[in-house]
């Protein structure tokens, strides 16, 4: 007989990214086989913790969109309030990003990715591609790299 150890979540109070801790309770979620919603919500419940719990007080937990219920307060409540500005700090991250002296071609390559898919998130696969093409060749520390 073999036991699964289920994972747990790590607990949220609002301090970080609201969007990436979503992103790591769902792979949570799936790692332990979590499919039914009510258990879901009742696992993200246990994992709120200080003023993240305190968005539990608005939201009926026993609604069959409780899940959904709660990270809308969430998002309400620890998203960003200026968009547009916090956007374009996203693209000119992205857009200024050079090879440091200490950084590998693959540091590099990953760094630009993660800036890429943080600024523009539903771009396809093929703007993406072409986009971090032109920012990896034209953020080269070395440039006789560029000829490669």
């Amino acid at each position: 007989m073999v036991f699964k150890q289920l994972q747990q979540p790590g607990t949220y109070n609002g301090s970080t990214n609201w969007r990436d801790y979503r992103a790591h309770f769902e792979r949570v979620c799936k790692v332990n086989g979590w499919t039914i919603a009510q258990d879901i919500a009742q696992n993200l419940t246990l994992a709120l913790e200080g003023p993240a719990a305190d968005v539990l007080k608005g939201v009926d937990e026993s609604a069959p969109d409780a899940y959904d219920q709660i990270w809308r307060q969430i998002g309400r409540r620890f998203g960003h309030t200026d968009a547009p500005r916090d956007a374009m700090r996203r693209f000119a991250r992205f857009d200024n990003k050079r090879q440091m002296d200490n950084e590998s071609l693959q540091e590099y390559e990953q760094a630009l990715r993660l800036l890429h898919c943080e600024a523009w998130p539903s771009k396809t696969n093929e703007q993406r591609d072409s986009e971090l093409k032109r920012r990896f060749e034209d953020g080269l520390s070395n440039t006789e790299m560029t000829q490669y």
